[in-house]
């Protein structure tokens, strides 16, 4: 039995195999305009599956790396503060040594005072201090009006809109802080709500501008000079413990870099194109659809109706 091919199959079937070939390279051309080998879950389900993971722990990755650069500043600028503090205390405890000089006069004595006044004003506004944002270092759940740190002028105390005694951590895998307790640095008294650092400040001060002061020189100086040592200690283990801190973030933004790296590497793996491939690729389909235009052509010459008009 003899095979009949009609002129109308021919030409269906060369026309389905000329779509069939424009539609490859199409998708070929596709591929290599947007550089992914993989653009949807039915291209390749498995590489798409391991891409949507990459970009899942990608996701989480830069998440956490944002947590840690805000923990970072925080605690950048609180170690700066309590620098800063430290200074000024190691200033006020050279003003009490000088104090402790019976020769002095009353002038001499009063003229410490206002040293020990300039002193409690810079590390007041030290207590007060604000990030970039208007956040209080040390108190970053105030919610005001007024500042955490009141000035009453003789005493400082905290705020009831100051908020708990706490450490706010980030929401991250490996939390961290964004302040440390500013009850704590400041030696706040639980009960009162007074600073006993600018209480010790405010007493010296008091006894060097009196004409008529209760104690002794030897007396002031040894007053203020233990509340300056205790205050300093109290602001010099939580200033290392703040640079143990940036340590530790420094850390962990090295592994966070590798992750994200890892992640990056993983998705482009699955789903991202061989340029050099898809080149090649692309001009063997381009070949190939001009070769089918190139046969649909002559087939359509060689049609019986051509053969009866010549």
């Amino acid at each position: 039995m003899s095979l009949r091919t009609s002129t109308l199959a021919s030409h269906e079937s060369g026309l389905t195999n000329l779509q069939a070939r424009q539609r490859e390279m199409a998708s070929a051309q596709d591929r290599l305009t947007s550089g992914k080998r993989v653009q949807r879950a039915s291209d390749d389900p498995t590489a798409a599956a391991r891409a949507e993971r990459a970009l899942v722990t990608l996701s989480r990755t830069e998440s956490d790396m944002r947590a840690l650069e805000a923990s970072q500043n925080a605690m950048t600028l609180t170690e700066q503060a309590l620098g800063d503090a430290g200074e000024l205390l190691q200033q006020g405890r050279e003003v009490m040594v000088a104090a402790g000089n019976a020769s002095y006069s009353a002038g001499e004595r009063k003229a410490l005072a206002v040293r020990l006044d300039g002193i409690r004003t810079q590390l007041l506004a030290i207590a007060n201090r604000t990030d970039e944002t208007g956040n209080y270092l040390f108190f970053p759940s105030w919610s005001g009006p007024g500042v955490p740190m009141v000035d009453g002028g003789p005493g400082v105390g905290v705020s009831t809109s100051a908020g708990a005694s706490t450490e706010r951590l980030t929401a991250a895998r490996e939390q961290m802080p964004i302040n440390v307790d500013g009850r704590a640095a400041w030696r706040v008294d639980p009960g009162t709500g007074e600073s006993a650092l600018f209480k010790g400040l405010d007493d010296a001060v008091a006894e060097l501008k009196s004409d008529t002061p209760s104690l002794t020189p030897t007396q002031i100086a040894a007053a203020g000079l233990t509340s300056a040592d205790e205050s300093f200690t109290t602001l010099n283990l939580l200033r290392a413990r703040v640079g143990e801190l940036l340590n530790r973030g420094d850390a962990i933004g090295g592994r966070l870099a590798d992750l994200r790296l890892f992640a990056q590497t993983e998705r482009s793996s699955a789903e991202d194109l061989d340029m050099v491939q898809a080149i090649s690729e692309f001009q063997g389909r381009q070949t190939s659809y001009d070769a089918a235009l190139k046969t649909y052509s002559m087939v359509q010459r060689m049609s019986l109706f051509d053969y009866i008009k010549t």
